[in-house]
């Protein structure tokens, strides 16, 4: 079943032409009135934050991705609860990991407002779970990255939000009815 998935991600990136530098090995999942609305009727900030393990991260408010999974066109997915990484909030964009500051000693940028781009969807499978995650662009992350000598992308990858998760069952994890149509012109 996983090969079949990655085919079906690879016909859906092939198919979705050359703008698609901001998927994160996953499955571009094409909505674009999402998109429009994240872009233009959501607050696009938040707020630096890292907590005591030094676990670095964006803090954007919880309505934030409550606003978007209501209005996601797929069944099943719920707001994402993260624990492990002691996050004061289920919406946060992963600016650095613990590892990554072990031998920083301050980052001076606690505290500032960061704005960020919403960029596309996608989804990325982990075990039984899919996670809905939103790819954003935000300069200013990559710039604090590259400061304190670290790639400019979190692995190389967009920097990204999750948006929701949900439990696969073998009712949903085939792809949805639009994307198999969005492989046929």
């Amino acid at each position: 079943m996983a090969s079949k998935n990655l085919v079906i991600a690879a016909l859906l990136l092939l198919s979705a032409g050359s703008g698609t530098a901001y998927i994160v090995d996953g499955s571009r999942v094409n909505q674009p009135r999402l998109l429009s609305y994240a872009k233009e009727a959501l607050q696009n900030q938040g707020v630096l934050q890292q907590n005591s393990d030094g676990f670095t991260y964006v803090h954007v408010p919880d309505q934030y991705i409550q606003d978007l999974l209501h209005k996601v066109a797929r069944p099943g997915f719920g707001i994402p609860q993260f624990s492990q990484n002691n996050a004061i909030s289920n919406a946060y964009i992963t600016v650095m990991t613990a590892d990554e500051t072990k031998n920083i000693k301050e980052l001076r940028e606690i505290g500032q407002t960061i704005h960020f781009k919403p960029l596309g969807f996608y989804t990325v499978v982990i075990h039984d779970k899919e996670y809905f995650m939103l790819a954003v662009d935000a300069p200013s992350l990559s710039e604090i990255r590259e400061k304190y000598g670290l790639s400019a992308k979190p692995e190389n990858h967009a920097f990204n939000l999750t948006v929701g998760v949900r439990r696969l069952t073998s009712e949903n994890e085939l792809a949805t009815p639009e994307e198999v149509a969005s492989l046929h012109p």
